[in-house]
């Protein structure tokens, strides 16, 4: 339930908007296909940890250490890289969950708007307006730095969530127009920006290691029906049923969140500011993740100084919520915001970071004795190798086209507003 509920949040109400980017036919192949690599990667992620655990003796261990462990058992001239892979890898982590509380704000005003002017047309107010008014919601908001609280208003979310979903598919469901009427894809030139969103919606690989900390025998976790396949196939299909009927029922008519498609009767506003509840509840779990991490690295400078020590935290979450705010206010566009943050740090993430991990793990275990695996053939690691260089590849080339592509967009849709 944890893992589908970490991967479950603004990117999949995005997903629509990806199918009109990419087609629909294509989208829905190339969303399973991105499902594919993401879940491999997931297990990729947990051999490493569990490899570092039987050479390291190391358990409990997070992403970035992790990261860290895995190149230190590496060929010798990349050991020396384990520091700074951890820091890139902290960053990375980091920027995703900055990005997802970017992109909160972005849809929670949004939702807010459509509501107040339906039942107000003569309200004009920008999305700014909006936006800072959720800005000054969430200042006490997070102040509540007790996970056990926070978990609290999680579970509200959850079910908020998921009564929203259903409404969405139910809505999708009615007066559905034939598949014929849209295109089975789209140009070259958008692919990237479905690419980003898409990967985006993978969100979860943060969780993979905490959540298998949690679980005793270890097949029930990554086995061929253990919990990652499981949930992660569940979760697959629910985003491909999103954009796929998303897609199908609005057209190119469809919105950044297909919440903003949906009939302005009483219901559904409801169903829309249920969302936007669902995701500022959910804001401050998205933000605990890395401001644990940056707050206890700073920690550590600031020896006796105690009034640091008392407020530090709060000041620092209030910065980095201004943060936040500010690069929702300037690129206030929501599926452009999700892509962003996509291809800028969610491919590294979910794809090329633990691609790259089990690179390193077999080049060890190919050339030295102490790491060769004797019941694997040579040839098997040589494969591997070429099925990760390849999703290196897909990452690599996802980052650096999704960004320029969506740059580009983020660009000509200021120019144009």
């Amino acid at each position: 339930m944890n893992l589908m509920k970490g991967n479950i949040g603004t990117g999949i109400l995005a997903l629509p908007a990806a199918f009109k980017f990419g087609g629909l036919w294509v989208s829905l192949a190339c969303l399973f296909l991105i499902g594919v690599m993401a879940i491999h990667c997931m297990h990729l992620l947990v051999k490493a940890s569990r490899l570092v655990y039987e050479k390291a003796g190391q358990s409990g261990m997070d992403y970035g250490q992790v990261v860290a462990e895995v190149f230190l058992l590496g060929p010798h001239p990349i050991r020396k890289l384990s520091r700074h892979m951890k820091i890139v890898t902290y960053v990375f982590l980091s920027l995703t969950q900055f990005g997802f509380c970017t992109a909160y704000i972005v849809f929670i005003s949004y939702n807010i708007q459509l509501v107040v002017e339906e039942y107000s047309p003569s309200t004009r107010w920008s999305p700014q307006v909006y936006q800072s008014i959720v800005f000054l919601v969430l200042l006490p908001y997070l102040c509540i730095t007790h996970l056990k609280i926070l978990s609290f208003f999680s579970t509200i979310a959850n079910i908020l969530m998921i009564f929203g979903l259903a409404v969405v598919l139910y809505s999708c469901f009615v007066d559905i127009p034939s598949t014929n009427l849209r295109p089975a894809h789209g140009s070259w030139n958008d692919f990237p920006l479905f690419f980003s969103i898409a990967i985006f919606t993978f969100e979860g690989i943060g969780l993979i290691l905490p959540i298998e900390s949690q679980i005793q025998n270890p097949r029930d976790f990554n086995g061929t029906f253990g919990i990652i396949n499981l949930g992660m196939i569940i979760v697959t299909c629910l985003y491909a049923a999103v954009g796929f009927y998303g897609y199908l029922k609005y057209g190119d008519d469809v919105k950044g969140s297909i919440t903003l498609n949906l009939p302005g009767t009483i219901f559904y506003n409801i169903v829309r500011l249920s969302f936007a509840l669902s995701i500022f509840l959910t804001y401050a779990v998205q933000f605990y993740v890395p401001i644990e991490f940056i707050w206890s690295t700073l920690q550590e400078k600031l020896v006796n100084r105690a009034f640091c020590h008392r407020f530090g935290e709060y000041f620092l979450r209030v910065f980095f919520l201004i943060i936040t705010y500010v690069l929702a206010a300037i690129v206030p566009y929501l599926e452009l915001v999700i892509s962003l943050v996509g291809a800028l740090v969610s491919t590294s993430v979910a794809l090329t970071i633990p691609a790259l991990l089990d690179i390193i793990l077999c080049s060890s275990i190919y050339n030295y004795d102490n790491l060769q695996a004797s019941n694997v053939q040579p040839q098997w690691f040589k494969l591997k190798i070429l099925k990760n260089v390849l999703i290196v590849f897909v990452g690599v080339l996802g980052t650096v086209v999704g960004s320029v592509v969506t740059i580009s967009a983020i660009v000509r849709a200021s120019e144009h507003s």
